[in-house]
């Protein structure tokens, strides 16, 4: 094997062996709070509300983020107004809103963290041109972001479902789905060296659409 060489970074430590690549030891922690409330009157009014609180130890300066929930539910059919209505056995009317968040990340458990190593097969130089000078440097590995947050997700919900003839489920829902401050492993400029991409928070995603079921 060849030399040994160390890679450090701040919260973990690993080592490579010549060019057989890297072995490390990686710590991720989570945090999480969270208080749920459920309500229900005479099972036609349904409510039900839930706030989290989340950390990750792989964000540095925004280590927390806070995502909340809730839904309603209307019981259509148990309403006076229904009672004459024989070909629907059931429906229901349902709203929600709720955020979620991501802390995945590119290249590690350390993303906030600028890594330094050294070994003879990434950072050496032959100092005395003699062809068996080689003496190992000391360079950087991956850029750190301790500035890098949460990628939240929010989703809002509207949708009904029914059951008719006693046997026909029926379903509608429309959704609008985003997702902001996604996480992205960025190409840095050649300029900087060959240290890799930098995750950073750029971008956001909107989806939206119907579904419709019938069985």
């Amino acid at each position: 094997m060849g030399e040994a060489a160390e890679h450090v970074a701040q919260g973990g430590t690993g080592q490579v062996e010549g060019d057989v690549g890297f072995v490390g030891r990686r710590l991720h922690r989570m945090q999480g709070l969270f208080a749920n409330v459920n309500y229900s009157l005479n099972d036609k009014y349904l409510l039900s509300a839930t706030v989290r609180r989340d950390g990750s130890s792989r964000f540095i300066n925004n280590k927390y983020g806070v995502f909340p929930a809730a839904s309603f539910g209307w019981r259509i059919s148990k309403e006076s107004f229904m009672a004459g209505v024989s070909a629907v056995n059931d429906m229901k009317l349902r709203v929600s809103y709720g955020s979620v968040g991501n802390n995945e990340v590119l290249g590690g458990d350390y993303p906030g963290y600028s890594a330094f190593g050294a070994s003879t097969g990434g950072s050496s130089y032959d100092i005395r041109g003699t062809g068996n000078s080689t003496i190992v440097g000391f360079d950087q590995y991956s850029v750190g972001n301790p500035d890098l947050k949460w990628e939240t997700t929010t989703m809002l919900n509207v949708g009904i479902d029914a059951t008719v003839f006693g046997k026909f489920d029926v379903s509608a829902e429309w959704y609008d789905r985003k997702t902001k401050d996604m996480i992205y492993p960025v190409e840095l400029p050649l300029e900087n060296g060959a240290i890799g991409r930098r995750n950073e928070n750029i971008g956001d995603l909107r989806n939206t659409g119907v579904d419709l079921n019938i069985t």
